[in-house]
């Protein structure tokens, strides 16, 4: 193949390459219509309840995109950011605006309160779970105290306001040997 087929290849690719990019761009933006809508909900609201919170997460996505202000929506949408792996800090946006509405439940403070957590944000955090302690609902067996999640914002209130500087080193193979609630950690020398 000569140098003029080869340019005309690569121009050709170039084109195909930036209208895929293009197709894609619009793929992201899509808002959904509302038979679509309908249809995606069903299967959120269906991943949501068997707990496969990473395929509800994408879902409620697109739900929020196509209605902003539905609480339900943004609600489960940022639950199913702090049940999954992804960026739990992306949560708060969506609790809070859910949390906010007159519609919201009072047992949605609790996942506030988590999301205040995640973001440093332990003042906010406490008033949360304040409010769910206060509201005197019932706690699932996977949940942890609202008087423990308070301290626990009390902690990471002190470890922020005071830091402390950590080295860790790879110890490849350590020994690790509890004494008086201090871990230490051995590595074996080898002698020469």
């Amino acid at each position: 193949m000569n140098s003029t087929g080869i340019r005309s290849l690569l121009v050709i690719f170039g084109f195909a390459l930036i209208s895929f990019e293009g197709n894609c761009q619009k793929a992201k933006t899509h808002v959904l219509t509302t038979d679509e809508a309908k249809l995606v909900k069903k299967d959120a609201a269906t991943m949501f309840t068997t707990g496969d919170y990473a395929g509800a997460l994408l879902s409620y996505k697109d739900l929020v995109k196509s209605a902003p202000d539905n609480v339900d929506y943004n609600y489960k949408l940022g639950y199913c950011y702090l049940e999954t792996s992804s960026d739990k800090k992306a949560a708060l946006p969506y609790l809070e605006k859910a949390c906010k509405s007159p519609a919201a439940k009072k047992e949605w403070s609790y996942q506030l309160g988590l999301a205040y957590m995640y973001n440093e944000k332990f003042d906010e955090a406490i008033k949360a779970f304040t409010d769910f302690r206060d509201s005197k609902q019932k706690l699932s067996k996977e949940m942890t105290s609202p008087d423990r999640l308070i301290e626990m914002c009390g902690n990471g209130k002190s470890l922020i306001a005071s830091p402390v500087n950590v080295t860790f080193t790879n110890l490849e193979r350590p020994s690790i040997l509890l004494l008086k609630n201090t871990i230490h950690l051995f590595q074996r020398m080898e002698s020469n």
